[in-house]
């Protein structure tokens, strides 16, 4: 069962409206390795909301306008997921 810890991600980057979202997974072997989610935040118009709800959603889906965001937080996340990987290596042969 996972532990409260797990359900928060590892790692957010966000860049206007588009987020990425990194969390980190155990394998059925003990070993541990890193996701990534994409996201587009919007917000529905007051006249599409219900009462009492603030009208924010995320989306899987984007325009072309949000590729170079993506690629840039692609770029970012790759950077970390580079920096995990020499903590865990540093670590592991100290």
């Amino acid at each position: 069962m996972p532990s409260e810890k797990a359900a928060l991600p590892a790692k957010e980057f966000q860049l206007g409206t588009v987020r990425v979202t990194i969390w980190h997974n155990e394998s059925e072997f003990g070993r541990g390795y890193y996701r990534s989610n994409f996201h587009k935040i919007y917000r529905l118009s007051e006249s599409d909301r219900k009462k009492d709800d603030n009208g924010w959603r995320d989306t899987g889906s984007f325009a072309p306008e949000d590729l170079p965001v993506i690629a840039e937080l692609c770029r970012l996340t790759t950077d970390w997921f580079q920096q995990q990987a020499a903590v865990i290596s540093n670590r592991e042969s100290a």
